[in-house]
C-alpha cells in the first residue's frame, strides 16, 4: 500500500471526473493493488449497501446480515470491518451456527 499527499489541481488532470470540492486543496491518498479480494469485499459491500439504504428508509438503525462462511473468509473479515467504519458504520462480526458469520450493523440516520 502506498500513501501519499497530493495537490487537487494535479489529480484533477489525472481524474477528469473528479468532483470540484476535492479539487481544491491538498488531498491524502492511499493506493493498493486491486485483486480478488478486493472483488469479493465490494460484492459483499455491494450487498450490504443495497439493505442498509433500504432499512435506513424505513428509519432503522440496525441491521444483522448472515453470511456463508465461503461469501466472508477468514482474511476478508478485517478488511470488511474497516471498510464499514470508513463508511461510518459500527461492524461486529462474530461466528455463528454451520459455518455461518453474522454481521451486525450500527448507524446513525441523519
Amino acid at each position: 500500500m502506498y500513501r501519499d499527499i497530493i495537490d487537487g489541481d494535479k489529480l484533477k488532470k489525472l481524474l477528469p471526473d473528479l468532483p470540484e470540492d476535492l479539487s481544491n486543496g491538498e488531498l491524502e491518498i492511499f493506493i493498493r493493488p486491486y485483486s480478488d479480494d478486493s472483488k469479493k469485499l465490494e460484492e459483499v459491500l455491494r450487498k450490504i449497501k443495497k439493505q442498509v439504504n433500504r432499512s435506513a428508509f424505513l428509519g432503522k438503525e440496525k441491521e444483522v446480515f448472515f453470511f456463508e462462511e465461503e461469501e466472508v473468509p477468514d482474511d476478508l473479515r478485517k478488511p470488511l470491518t474497516s471498510k464499514l467504519k470508513e463508511l461510518g458504520y459500527n461492524a461486529d462480526i462474530k461466528e455463528g451456527a454451520r459455518g455461518t458469520v453474522i454481521l451486525t450493523l450500527r448507524w446513525k440516520n441523519t
